[in-house]
């Protein structure tokens, strides 16, 4: 099993969830947990976390992964990369239909104006009501790209980027990476339709 690096990449943090296809009861029992699995790693130069979560119905699948630098509070460990890597082992060569969900940040002056323009105080004096905007969202149909959502982050005037994509993938040793490498592809191409046109 591959996991994906942080390295290069902006993805602070990445969500797979889905429902397996043609899983047997027997194979049905290691993901009937109610206990979350929490392993760290590191690939390259960054350390990341990797959450791995079952359900009641032995059906659902769930991990989050995310770089250490991404946690205000770093999760505690509960298992090796070994355990991890036995429940991929016990899916591998299962098809899943998986939301695969990516949050990224951009400086403000890497979109274009009229974007930036929506997250500004709309108050026209200091005695009136101040309202702003904080988070957009669109809802995308006909599409693998499912939703995209735009929220202010008030520390460092970055806006935040979380897509949301439907995919059938099967699991295998790239099941992540390829996953990262999806929602990557996604974000490199929202951001060029952002940016100010030359």
């Amino acid at each position: 099993m591959k996991f994906p690096s942080f390295d290069e990449t902006r993805c602070q943090s990445l969500t797979l969830s889905g429902e397996l296809h043609g899983i047997s009861r027997g194979e049905r029992k290691h993901l009937i947990r109610r206990e979350q699995m929490i392993a760290r790693y590191k690939t390259g130069k960054t350390s990341a976390y990797i959450r791995v979560l079952g359900s009641p119905s032995g059906k659902h699948f769930h991990v989050d992964t995310a770089p250490a630098q991404s946690f205000q509070r770093r999760p505690k460990v509960t298992h090796s990369l070994t355990d991890i890597r036995n429940v991929f082992a016990r899916l591998e060569g299962h098809k899943i239909n998986v939301r695969v969900s990516g949050q990224y940040s951009a400086a403000v002056d890497e979109v274009r104006e009229s974007f930036r323009s929506t997250f500004e105080d709309t108050s026209k004096s200091p005695e009136s009501a101040r309202i702003r905007v904080t988070s957009v969202a669109f809802a995308i149909e006909d599409s693998p790209l499912q939703s995209i959502r735009f929220f202010q982050k008030k520390a460092n005037g970055q806006i935040g980027i979380e897509l949301d994509m439907l995919r059938v993938l099967t699991i295998d040793d790239d099941y992540l990476t390829e996953c990262l490498a999806i929602v990557d592809k996604a974000f490199t191409s929202l951001l060029q339709n952002l940016k100010e046109p030359e």
